[in-house]
């Protein structure tokens, strides 16, 4: 949640207090804009217990076709991601729920604003840096002239941003991951997401989309809405919500043989502390990280000089390793927007989501695919056109 001049802030210790005697009082007259307001329910996630070989054949994989999209998972190395997420927001009938950092990509503008054209109920939550510009973007702007149901929205503190990449429809279809919706997510990075149908998960979705919609600004005014707390999540991890730090902390605590990890930024010290108690008592820690995010993060350079197996990767076509998985003990996997970092768990708009069987043997062949092709760190700086930012 960010910072808007002349708001007062709401100290945590009160907001508790006041949460406790009179939730209402507290809905009517919180400050969205306070830098120190924080959620911190921490909804544990359960660790599933599940007897699944990474192994296993693809072949065997469930890929049943959903809305048009015959896998379970799209990768941008292996297959157009725009087509299959355009196939599932043109399949809307009812209602398409959409929260996106960044949408540049004008084959998606354009199925967003057809489905618009035919008379589904619309809403778009974006980034407040993505519209608060004299060069908005012309596929934001398309939606824009034709006014479709638009909110913008910020993180916390200085630097924070709404860096969700959420898709629901009709809700009764959940997309999620890394991937952004842009043309260089779909031709030059790795990115992935991840199509679910589960009724538990997509509902926590449709809270915490409620809760952005209510949180956000109208783009066509400047009128702000009142913030509303959801009801309890369960395996999906939603920042403002719950901590997704406590939980990644809960699987790699959790893990006793395996963890392959392939995150843009990594930059977390309880992280770093998690996996450096998993290395020291034999889990085998395999970790892929973005080359040029790399070259600024501590935290990386400190799990190099521990001897973590840890390299560095670009995208697949010179832009950037922008996913952010993990995948532990080959049975349990978290994927999603949430960067490892302090930010992403205390000032972004953020979700993961934790899956296991059909999914985990989609995201295990592209772990290896990435890691493969990926180096080995050696610590180095970017070059003067190149400049790491969060995404």
């Amino acid at each position: 949640m960010a910072l808007d001049n002349g708001c007062s802030y709401v100290k945590i210790n009160c907001m508790k207090k006041i949460f406790i005697s009179c939730v209402a009082a507290l809905l009517s007259s919180l400050s969205l804009y306070s830098d120190d307001f924080k959620f911190g329910i921490n909804k544990d996630v359960e660790i599933p217990s599940v007897s699944y070989s990474v192994d296993s054949s693809i072949s065997n994989v469930d890929r049943n076709t959903i809305r048009g999209v015959k896998n379970l998972c799209l990768f941008s190395n292996e297959e157009d991601i725009s087509s299959g997420l355009i196939s599932a927001i043109k399949s809307a009938n009812k209602t398409l729920e959409i929260a996106i950092y960044s949408l540049s990509n004008k084959a998606i503008s354009d199925a967003i604003l057809d489905v618009f054209k035919r008379g589904v109920s619309v809403r778009v939550v974006i980034d407040w840096g993505q519209v608060s510009t004299s060069k908005i973007d012309p596929s934001v702007k398309a939606l824009m002239d034709a006014k479709v149901p638009m909110k913008s929205l910020k993180g916390g503190g200085n630097y924070g941003i709404m860096h969700n990449k959420i898709t629901i429809v009709d809700r009764s279809l959940l997309i999620t991951g890394s991937y952004n919706y842009t043309v260089s997510a779909n031709t030059k990075n790795f990115e992935n997401i991840v199509f679910i149908t589960d009724k538990n998960n997509i509902n926590s979705y449709v809270q915490y989309f409620e809760n952005m919609w209510s949180a956000g600004t109208d783009v066509y005014s400047t009128s702000k809405s009142g913030y509303r707390l959801p009801a309890g999540v369960e395996q999906a991890l939603l920042s403002r919500i719950n901590s997704i730090r406590g939980n990644i902390l809960k699987l790699i605590n959790s893990s006793s043989r395996t963890i392959d990890i392939a995150v843009y930024s990594i930059s977390d010290s309880e992280i770093y502390n998690a996996l450096t108690a998993a290395r020291k008592r034999g889990v085998s820690i395999r970790i892929v990280t973005d080359r040029l995010q790399s070259s600024q993060s501590e935290t990386v350079k400190s799990l190099a000089n521990a001897g973590f197996d840890i390299k560095i990767s670009d995208g697949y076509n010179k832009g950037m390793m922008h996913n952010k998985y993990a995948i532990f003990d080959g049975a349990t996997m978290v994927t999603g927007s949430f960067n490892w970092s302090n930010n992403a768990e205390n000032y972004n708009w953020e979700n993961d989501i934790v899956l296991t069987s059909p999914y985990i043997a989609y995201f295990h062949r592209n772990f290896e695919t990435i890691y493969n092709q990926s180096k080995p760190f050696t610590p180095s700086s970017p070059t003067d056109d190149e400049k790491p930012v969060s995404r």
